[in-house]
């Protein structure tokens, strides 16, 4: 059985209405709340899919950076920095934002697809690597210095 896991804190209200709309769709049993875990690479570990549905415009959305370098295929919203980190396709699927049905469709998709899951959790990890790894840093901060 598909189950969705909820992680972090936020405004208890906005909870309860989440709650509550998911008893009346009747997938209560199916979500888990998980409030805030410190170790984020141990939630990395318990999924199989990670989804960011950001309707924000933050420039560097790090849990897609995360998911990506914890080879998990990420389903992302087109908002600020998450286009430049999801290549549509390629290591992830993207979707408008405030569109929940698009989410619903790319989560069926890679449930439904287990090739192109695997494929893009690949292409995730390598991409993470050679854009964001320590390497690369290391490399771009040694030639700073020697400039």
């Amino acid at each position: 059985m598909s189950e969705l896991h909820i992680f972090g804190t936020g405004d208890a209200t906005y909870k309860r209405q989440l709650e509550s709309k998911a008893r009346l769709l009747g997938i209560e049993k199916m979500v888990k709340w998980r409030d805030f875990i410190s170790d984020r690479r141990s939630i990395y570990q318990q999924i199989d899919v990670c989804v960011v549905p950001s309707r924000s415009q933050d420039p560097l959305p790090t849990s897609a950076i995360e998911a990506g370098f914890s080879g998990l295929p990420v389903i992302a919203t087109r908002r600020g920095g998450l286009p430049e980190i999801i290549e549509h396709e390629q290591n992830g699927l993207l979707v408008e934002a405030e569109h929940p049905e698009q989410i619903a469709q790319a989560i069926g998709r890679l449930i439904d697809n287990p090739q192109l899951s695997r494929r893009l959790a690949l292409n995730a990890r390598r991409r993470s690597a050679e854009r964001f790894g320590q390497e690369r840093f290391i490399a771009e901060f040694r030639t700073l210095l020697e400039a």
